[in-house]
């Protein structure tokens, strides 16, 4: 289920770069456009809608051409399952195919590909659970 719900918003986030690419030298130029935070701001009520029974809150942030995507579980989520949580995401195998898949779907629709992916895992109050960064 991760990967298939990292590649959506991958995809979904794809979308912006299309629509403000141009003359654009880095990611952080291309994503603080205004029609790229309107975007940004759709995926996220999509995200919350459709998961907001894990996921209280979702952003992404992006510095020249580095991009972090944070995650803040809802305040339901005990200690207890955050660790669980925790295990799962250090136990996925995946994450570099992951990253390389948005990577890739980046560059081939904004033609400037990421230095670095981070995916990023909150608590509610957020204490970080888990970040990987390619």
């Amino acid at each position: 289920m991760k990967s298939i719900f990292l590649k959506t918003m991958a995809v979904l986030l794809a979308c912006i770069f299309i629509t403000a690419c141009g003359s654009h030298k880095t990611l952080e130029s291309v994503m603080s456009t205004d029609s790229a935070q309107k975007e940004i701001k759709d995926v996220r009520s999509k995200l919350l809608t459709e998961h907001g029974d894990v996921y209280g809150d979702y952003e992404v942030k992006v510095s020249q051409n580095d991009i972090v995507y944070e995650y803040y579980y809802i305040p339901d989520y005990t200690d207890e399952m955050l660790e669980s949580v925790k295990k799962v995401l250090e136990a996925d195998t995946s994450w570099s195919d992951t990253v390389n898949s948005v990577k890739d779907e980046i560059e081939q629709t904004s033609l400037i590909r990421p230095d670095t992916v981070t995916f990023a895992y909150y608590s509610s109050d957020g204490r970080e659970i888990f970040r990987v960064t390619e």
